[in-house]
């Protein structure tokens, strides 16, 4: 819901002036759309539904209730393929995190190298074809 909120608005759901009305925003489940912001009624509905504070009543707590959301229609739940599939060694493998603190953020060549040419796990799963 937070990430679907601020894919569609630019911002976080619960911002706010100081980290503590974030907090008291978070803990209440206040948030407000932009209202400079074209939104459809079904993702409002469906963003509003995935950020209720009860688990119980929030959005997914019901097998298939996200995918047969009206936001999702036409979507298929046996018809989805991930685009990539990571292959783990172990439940604690973090081999497709990288350190970000390794990175030159004024040169991109170097960031991108690094994510093409020193991640043992993209040159792991490149060469399988």
């Amino acid at each position: 819901g937070i990430l679907t909120f601020e894919m569609f608005t630019g911002v976080p759901p619960f911002h706010d002036e100081t980290q503590k009305k974030i907090f008291k925003n978070v803990l209440s489940g206040k948030f407000e759309f932009p209202k400079d912001i074209n939104i459809s009624y079904e993702a409002i509905d469906f963003i509003k539904k995935l950020l209720v504070l009860e688990p119980e009543k929030r959005l997914g707590n019901v097998e298939d209730d996200v995918i047969n959301h009206p936001f999702l229609f036409g979507i298929k739940k046996n018809n989805l393929i991930p685009p990539f599939i990571p292959e783990l060694k172990s439940i604690e493998d973090t081999c497709y995190f990288i350190d970000r603190n390794q990175y030159n953020i004024d040169k991109s060549e170097d960031i991108l190298s690094d994510i093409y040419d020193d991640n043992p796990c993209r040159m792991q799963n490149q060469s399988r074809g």
